[in-house]
């Protein structure tokens, strides 16, 4: 493979533009899970749970610092981080990010279970039919009294 040499400005900008989504969108999905916890925690009368969204905080760091790192490792050098680590520095970034990703899994099914029995100790009630999937997943809805827990009707 041709070594091509990389604008290290170029380089630069598109590293702090793809950081800034990247660690953007993280913050926002770890206000989001931290949200759940706080509303827990003040006894809210609703609180909805998303189950996918729990992997994130620690899920996505493996991802993350690879995005940190690549783009420092092409403005020192000049060249492909690829290019540099090599085979094995791809491998071992690889088994960064699936250990993180494993962990994130560990940790989501770990603050699951602490969340539904600290619901089920402040005599919060499951509510199936406020429940929705989307994107992101499952959002299971906990009520404080069972008569909030209905459906809104639909606008004909």
């Amino acid at each position: 493979m041709q070594s091509i040499k990389v604008n290290r400005i170029a380089v630069f900008f598109s590293g702090l533009f793809i950081n800034a989504i990247v660690w953007g969108i993280w913050c926002w999905l770890v206000f989001i899970t931290y949200e759940t916890f706080r509303n827990i925690s003040t006894h809210f009368d609703l609180v909805e749970i998303n189950v996918v969204g729990l992997w994130v905080p620690v899920g996505i760091v493996g991802a993350g610092l690879f995005t940190l790192a690549s783009p420092l490792v092409a403005l020192i050098t000049g060249r492909r981080s690829d290019e540099v680590w090599g085979r094995t520095g791809l491998m071992i970034a690889n088994y960064i990010a699936a250990f993180f990703a494993i962990a994130g899994i560990v940790v989501a099914i770990f603050f699951y279970h602490l969340m539904t029995k600290k619901l089920e100790e402040k005599g919060y009630v499951y509510c199936r039919s406020l429940t929705t999937f989307s994107a992101m997943g499952r959002y299971e809805v906990y009520v404080a009294k069972p008569e909030l827990c209905v459906k809104p009707n639909k606008i004909p």
